[in-house]
């Protein structure tokens, strides 16, 4: 698949710096938070109107002006983005505002690739992005598996191995969707979706991570298993606070039953880092209560748990109600913590590199979604 490589610099700004200099009010303060919403939603339009009534309030206002320039990347129109960075850096002299157009004239004028979907695929993947943007991920869960996402992926999709990656939005320097699909020979396939605020087509700022193994078979009765991984990103790594919930669904007779996993902890470099906390639902409505101590993405060993009097079922966790060690948090259970040759993202996989958990988008080098 033939596509535009797109290198600008321009970034999507959770508005938390306020405006310098002028009038504050909560009339500017429900403008900036609208042309936000807007943004996130992918309608530029509407968020260049909210940003320009905002500014109007206050001349001032370095957040309407770097609001306005994405809005207008958004829509491709990169000469008017320089021309707004301009006037905000000539009415305030910010610093933020002359790095963002150094940098967006030195990205020049490349395009984001686009798939040239029909107006009914494109309704199908607005409809999917809006449930990330709404943050209702049990809608999402339903869309990911339906026939109308599948199709969009199979038809436009850039083939990986056994699988295909599409970006929707954007996924360069702004807010998309990233999707990677894969199919097993056992049937079962697992998809993956990273929506949120993109970098240099790194994820970078505030985003959602999931991912769905669905139509699984040898897993029990277990048909599928579903994660949501809400955390900040830095050029493609999950960094900081981190909240993980893990779902898993069976049948039980006519009745699809759910368990709920929840873990918490800090992300450094797209890896767990010091104390992580799980609660782990079981099917009998119990709760179990595990921590776990990470060092650079790797469990420390908190025991031997003997299991089968195997000497090296060894524990990487502490139940938090007996004091006794167990399987660690995020399936870090049976790792050789001493070989720190596995690493443990917030998605429950592993991997010998921790490069792989990167999250880059179709428009650069990239690794897979993890």
């Amino acid at each position: 698949m033939k596509k535009l490589v797109s290198i600008l610099l321009i970034l999507f700004v959770i508005f938390s710096s306020g405006c310098g200099g002028g009038a504050t009010g909560e009339g500017l303060d429900e403008l900036l938070s609208l042309g936000q919403k807007y943004l996130l939603e992918g309608n530029y339009e509407e968020a260049i109107v909210a940003f320009e009534k905002a500014i109007k309030i206050d001349k001032k206002c370095v957040d309407a002006y770097l609001g306005m320039a994405d809005a207008y990347v958004g829509l491709d129109d990169i000469d008017k983005a320089k021309e707004i960075l301009q006037k905000g850096y000539d009415a305030t002299g910010d610093e933020r505002l002359k790095v963002r157009l150094d940098d967006l004239i030195a990205a020049g004028d490349l395009k984001q690739w686009k798939a040239l979907l029909t107006a009914d695929e494109d309704k199908i993947m607005q409809e999917l992005m809006k449930s990330f943007t709404e943050d209702d991920t049990d809608s999402a869960r339903v869309l990911m598996q339906g026939a109308g996402v599948l199709a969009v992926l199979e038809a436009y999709g850039e083939t990986q191995g056994n699988g295909v990656l599409f970006d929707y939005g954007n996924t360069v320097n702004g807010t998309g969707m990233l999707i990677g699909y894969w199919k097993h020979d056992d049937g079962g396939r697992w998809m993956a979706v990273y929506y949120g605020s993109w970098r240099n087509a790194l994820a970078d700022g505030t985003g959602v991570q999931t991912s769905l193994n669905f139509n699984m078979t040898g897993g029990g009765d277990v048909s599928q298993q579903y994660s949501v991984v809400h955390c900040t990103w830095s050029r493609g790594y999950a960094e900081g606070t981190c909240e993980v919930k893990r779902s898993f669904f069976a049948a039980d007779g006519n009745v699809i039953k759910a368990r709920d996993t929840l873990i918490s902890g800090k992300m450094q470099g797209g890896v767990w880092s010091g104390t992580v906390t799980e609660q782990e639902g079981m099917w009998d409505g119990r709760v179990q209560r595990i921590q776990s101590t990470f060092v650079d993405g790797i469990p420390n060993q908190t025991g031997n748990m003997n299991l089968n009097g195997d000497p090296n079922s060894l524990a990487y966790g502490t139940d938090l109600d007996t004091g006794e060690p167990t399987f660690g948090v995020d399936g870090a259970g049976g790792v050789d913590a001493d070989s720190k040759t596995e690493y443990h993202s917030p998605t429950c996989l592993t991997t010998s590199n921790k490069e792989d958990f990167q999250i880059a988008s179709l428009s650069s080098q990239r690794a897979q979604i993890h």
